[in-house]
């Protein structure tokens, strides 16, 4: 559980606070709380958000929601709201991620869209610990030992207090990561 709020923390990093935050709504009764980039601006002028929402849907609404459907353990519902959030800004690692977990979950159809997914998020961030752990798990699930074997090495360089739930994996054979 410890990864997965470490994962949730550098998701809000990564997708800026104030995006994540303005799209949970106000935080109590009718208090307006003013989140640096949405000051008001003169009239006529658009705001920072409001030129990005004119871009197309932003990324956080639905990856808050894939993380709610991860809580309750609905992946199914997961991997869409993921993706969507994918869909709106494709350089979020950490969707890559979680998406990739869900569709584990969901079983041995799912193995090769998981692993395109952690392929990606390895690609936009080549040190993420958690991509080689969640790509080594399923390596073992898909009875690819050896390859679990070299992101376990890999993962020892970037971060070794990831490694021991992928050792067990590799040792039990079991799906041990969870979020």
């Amino acid at each position: 559980m410890n990864r997965f709020f470490t994962i949730f923390a550098l998701s809000i990093l990564a997708a800026g606070a104030p995006a994540v935050f303005a799209a949970m709504g106000p935080a109590s009764g009718n208090a307006q709380t003013t989140i640096r980039g949405q000051e008001q601006q003169p009239t006529g002028q658009p705001s920072p958000q409001q030129r990005q929402q004119q871009k197309g849907p932003d990324a956080a609404t639905p990856f808050n929601q894939g993380i709610a459907f991860m809580k309750v353990k609905n992946y199914a519902a997961a991997v869409p709201k993921f993706e969507a959030a994918l869909k709106a800004n494709p350089n979020l690692p950490q969707a890559h991620l979680l998406a990739a977990f869900c569709l584990r979950k969901l079983g041995p159809a799912n193995y090769s869209a998981s692993l395109q997914h952690l392929n990606a998020a390895l690609k936009l961030n080549p040190k993420m610990g958690e991509a080689y752990e969640s790509r080594g798990v399923l390596y073992v699930k898909m009875g690819k030992k050896d390859d679990a074997q070299k992101d376990l090495a890999t993962l020892k360089q970037i971060n070794p207090r990831l490694t021991p739930g992928l050792e067990t994996a590799i040792k039990t054979g079991k799906d041990v990561d969870t979020y």
